[in-house]
């Protein structure tokens, strides 16, 4: 079966070489185990202005600052419009939600449109979850976003589906549990195009 796991995500403080070698050191473990990687992520705990983030990019990782404040948000919001390779997203759970509110994204899509990829508004959003730009800084680790779909691949049922991700889910933990700062697997359903990427592809087999 393919084997494919979205991202794997390390929540810090900060970046530092000793980060980003531990995030090298489990993404090549998995793919010496027959893991496919397709992103590796690092999310910070507070926003920070002096990130390199085009030098992170072209190490190909990609860059959360978490979750953001309506104030956070206006502080920094400039410095979000320059950038290539920064997610964020906008905390709205206890705000009074006015047109201020909406106009932060009209502004993106005026200014710099492809920063809508990595902007997103947030009700209640899990902690821990490697998947950007929703991804929300709670405590120094790492995380696994799995990409279930392709385990459907020639799969006659639903329930021979979720034995397959059962198999890949202890597989993943057998591998990590012992490191450091493992916090668990997010395998929320993350569909792409077409083939066994696609849940559509699924429901019509």
């Amino acid at each position: 079966m393919t084997k494919i796991i979205r991202t794997i995500c390390l929540f810090s403080d900060q970046i530092s070489n000793q980060e980003i070698e531990k995030l090298e050191n489990i993404f090549h473990l998995l793919t010496e185990k027959g893991f496919s990687i397709q992103t590796k992520r690092i999310c910070l705990s507070n926003y920070k202005t002096q990130i390199y983030d085009k030098e992170l990019s072209n190490k190909q990782i990609l860059l959360g600052l978490g979750e953001q404040t309506f104030e956070r948000l206006r502080e920094n919001f400039t410095d979000f419009l320059k950038s290539d390779n920064k997610a964020i997203n906008f905390d709205l759970t206890n705000e009074n939600i006015t047109t201020e509110h909406v106009d932060m994204l009209f502004k993106i899509i005026e200014n710099k449109s492809d920063n809508t990829f990595r902007f997103t508004y947030g009700f209640n959003l899990p902690v821990s979850s490697p998947y950007f730009p929703s991804a929300k800084f709670d405590q120094k680790g790492f995380s696994i976003g799995l990409q279930p779909t392709d385990l459907s691949e020639n799969c006659k049922s639903v329930h021979e589906w979720l034995e397959k991700m059962r198999t890949v889910w202890d597989e993943i933990d057998l591998l990590l549990k012992s490191i450091d700062g493992y916090l668990g697997i997010d395998s929320s359903i993350a569909p792409l195009f077409q083939n066994s990427s696609s849940l559509i592809n699924f429901i019509k087999d």
